[in-house]
């Protein structure tokens, strides 16, 4: 559930999706029950991402799938820290969010989290207090699901060494198995220098607790987290392809619809339809034409939009095969190769045919990673 729908792992040597996406008019199990039964019977692990963090923001109660879930205290009123401030209270919403995965066969479990705007909110506070009841309840049960505790904050507040270590020491001192990283500011096409030198050390120093990490919501920029030894990462969907309070808060018009993207793997990008055709059909770009079995070699626009999916999931699941058959200490150079190759490659396709892709973002990339390799 939530808004993500791709999962990479560099520990499970395999992809599957992790979460469901978002609907307006429908909960969400019953529409995506065939999904859930597919994995299930191919024997794949998943998570749901329990959208807690949306509960908090009275947008939530515009979403009927979301004022359905049976761990919501309010359907009319958004979830504020005063009322979670009692045992009782905090053990009710623990254990709805916890079972509600249970019912669904979820092979890990995530405690339910909220964002925090800086270090000394007090939703992280009631944060952790969540997890540590979440841990007890489960013990309480005899269940042997693997626990993950999710990090979602804004990144300034963690862009100097002694903050981020800060939150490393705070959440370590909890009982979970693994997390999940939710960053606001962090996205595919950051290209602040700074800001991806944090959110990249973070991720390292929550790997010297040598439990499995998710980056969520990072979009190509995951095939970089992966290769630096991050465990995971989700891939967002159209304008949720990254994390933002933003995105909490903010009206769509009725019957909004996502834009479809599709993903180049030669120039490490989710490009608008108009635009791929663009480039695709040129005629000057043969070799980025896509020949897989859901594409064919052909660029026309009812192809792209059809393929545009299964199409991604095809080469994001070759894309994590290829840097699990790697050394470990091959994988960041590889990466950073096809960066300064997508780099190439969008800066002529923008000189030659006009077409504007961004790839600021391949210059931040190899310019910081490399950084912090230094580190391990």
């Amino acid at each position: 559930m939530g808004d993500d729908r791709t999962i990479g792992s560099n520990t499970a040597k395999r992809f599957s999706p992790t979460s469901l996406s978002r609907d307006r008019q429908q909960s969400y199990i019953p529409r995506y029950q065939g999904q859930l039964d597919a994995l299930r019977t191919h024997g794949v692990p998943y998570l749901f991402d329990p959208s807690t963090n949306r509960l908090t923001y009275s947008k939530f109660t515009e979403t009927q799938g979301l004022r359905e879930l049976p761990y919501v205290l309010d359907k009319m009123n958004r979830l504020t820290p005063a009322k979670l401030r009692s045992i009782a209270e905090i053990r009710k919403y623990v254990r709805g969010v916890l079972n509600w995965q249970l019912q669904h066969g979820c092979t890990y479990l995530v405690a339910p989290f909220h964002f925090s705007k800086t270090l000394t909110s007090e939703w992280m506070e009631v944060d952790l207090k969540l997890i540590s009841e979440a841990r007890e309840y489960l013990a309480s049960k005899g269940r042997e699901e693997r626990l993950f505790a999710a990090v979602c904050t804004n990144l300034e507040d963690l862009t100097d060494e002694e903050s981020r270590s800060l939150l490393v020491n705070r959440y370590s001192k909890h009982p979970v198995d693994g997390y999940l990283f939710y960053i606001d500011l962090v996205q595919e096409q950051t290209s602040v220098p700074g800001q991806l030198y944090s959110y990249l050390n973070m991720l390292v120093d929550f790997k010297a607790l040598r439990k499995p990490l998710i980056a969520c919501r990072v979009g190509n920029l995951g095939l970089g987290t992966v290769s630096l030894g991050i465990d995971a990462f989700t891939t967002g969907i159209a304008s949720l392809s990254f994390f933002s309070e933003k995105t909490l808060l903010e009206d769509r018009p009725t019957g909004y619809t996502m834009q479809v993207k599709y993903y180049m793997p030669g120039l490490l990008s989710n490009v608008q339809i108009p635009a791929a055709i663009d480039v695709l059909g040129s005629g000057q770009y043969n070799g980025l034409v896509c020949r897989c079995p859901y594409c064919g070699g052909r660029a026309d626009e009812a192809t792209l939009r059809k393929a545009a999916k299964p199409h991604f999931l095809y080469h994001r699941v070759r894309e994590m095969e290829a840097i699990n058959a790697m050394d470990e200490g091959a994988r960041l150079g590889a990466f950073l190769k096809k960066a300064e190759s997508a780099l190439k490659l969008t800066s002529e396709i923008r000189r030659k045919l006009g077409v504007a892709i961004p790839n600021q973002h391949f210059r931040t990339w190899i310019e910081v990673f490399p950084e912090v390799a230094k580190r391990l």
